[in-house]
């Protein structure tokens, strides 16, 4: 098991942020064992990331509409998961 904060989690974290091209949903159903409340404290590690350049910024992370995350909070509540194919 990952445990948060360990370099295999940063690891995954950037693997699963570049292969999604920023996107959300899929960054927290590809991080193992990642949930919603994960969230917040990716989106601080990924925007240093992108600060300091170690990753490039894509606009479905810099520009995620609020919508967007209301619906992947939504969808946790109502029993989904956070995937964007729920």
């Amino acid at each position: 098991m990952t445990l948060a904060g360990s370099e295999e989690e940063l690891a995954d974290l950037k693997a699963a942020y570049t292969c999604s091209r920023g996107d959300m949903d899929s960054i927290l159903d590809s991080v193992m064992c990642a949930s919603l409340n994960d969230e917040p404290r990716f989106r601080q590690i990924l925007e240093t990331l992108i600060a300091d350049g170690s990753v490039m910024a894509y606009a479905a992370f810099t520009n995620e509409k609020k919508s967007k995350a209301a619906a992947r909070q939504r969808r946790v509540r109502v029993g989904g998961c956070a995937c964007s194919w729920n």
